[in-house]
């Protein structure tokens, strides 16, 4: 008689090594967020206040980006098991051509007419005015993380998890550093209250991008290619599905 009991506790070992850093990144992910309305607690209850409302526009990013995520993990997955990379680029960039424009829109909408954002969350003037500023810099941020979360995501549907945790945390502690920096003026850097959480957001996220473009150049078993996001000629057989 064969036994089988060693099966199942492998399959719970590598669900654990597999699932225990996607919980971690997602965590981080909000993390990087919710370190801005935290720290913002320093400058002022308006700039907190402010703060805390102008990230509801990054919540409601996430859930777009949670997603596109979602669709692209279980796609991925099934051609990463047939070992199937090209069309797993495919279905990356089809994520991108999803992810840009939603965030292009909200960028514009950040830097061009925080007022009309604010005012969704709020009728008080004075947090109104405190949050402007505060969306008109992060909200070039968006732009950085349509591109970042889609590669990160996709990352994590071929087993690399662990680079992708890496790379948030590194962006959530970068965050935390410069948030610190540019709130106190510390290391010769001007007091700029929320404005300084803002552009500490956006560096991190910046650099995150940064992170996943260089992974990119360096990884050959999947490539990111930009041609991927243009529908004819470059993905025809899923475009045509």
């Amino acid at each position: 008689m064969v036994t089988t009991t060693a099966r199942p506790s492998s399959f719970y070992r590598n669900m654990l090594r597999l699932a225990l850093p996607i919980v971690i990144q997602n965590l981080i992910t909000t993390a990087v967020s919710s370190a801005d309305v935290i720290m913002l607690g320093w400058v002022s209850q308006t700039a907190l206040s402010a703060g805390s409302l102008a990230s509801q526009i990054m919540f409601i990013l996430n859930l777009v980006y949670s997603g596109i995520s979602s669709g692209i993990g279980m796609l991925a997955a099934q051609y990463w098991g047939k070992k199937d990379t090209r069309t797993i680029e495919e279905i990356m960039g089809i994520g991108m051509r999803l992810s840009i424009p939603v965030s292009f829109f909200f960028f514009v909408m950040a830097c061009f007419f925080p007022q009309v954002l604010m005012m969704i969350f709020t009728s008080e003037q004075e947090l109104i005015r405190a949050g402007i500023p505060y969306l008109r810099i992060v909200g070039v941020s968006y732009l950085f993380m349509s591109i970042s979360q889609v590669y990160l995501c996709t990352m994590r549907s071929i087993e690399r998890v662990v680079f992708a945790t890496f790379t948030n945390a590194s962006a959530l502690l970068l965050n935390i550093l410069l948030n610190a920096v540019f709130i106190f003026g510390l290391l010769g850097a001007p007091r700029m209250g929320i404005m300084g959480v803002a552009l500490a957001t956006t560096i991190a996220r910046g650099v995150e991008l940064l992170l996943c473009m260089a992974d990119a150049c360096r990884f050959q078993v999947l490539r990111f290619r930009p041609s991927a996001m243009r529908c004819p000629g470059g993905w025809p057989s899923l475009c045509t599905r």
